[in-house]
């Protein structure tokens, strides 16, 4: 049911389509979780003036999320292979 609605509002509003949004997708997910989140934690890791200021519970959440950003774009590429094969 949903599948068939989500392709009625793509047909009618014209929203591109899967093939078109998951290079997107990977591409802010790399940008985001793979070279700006770790380049944060870098620096909440090896700036002394801003180590001391810095809870370790953020640094923990910002290392889980960089983890999560890759798991997740590792399991987007199967998606975008077959996107890009048919």
């Amino acid at each position: 049911m949903n599948f068939v609605l989500f392709q009625y509002v793509v047909s009618v509003l014209d929203i591109p389509s899967r093939a078109a949004l998951v290079p997107v997708f990977i591409y802010f997910n790399l940008i985001t979780n793979v070279i700006l989140l770790p380049a944060l934690v870098f620096t909440f890791l090896f700036v002394p003036k801003v180590r001391a200021k810095r809870h370790p519970t953020l640094v923990n959440m910002c290392i889980t999320w960089v983890f999560s950003g890759v798991f997740a774009c590792l399991l987007s590429v199967p998606i975008f292979l077959e996107v890009e094969g048919d």
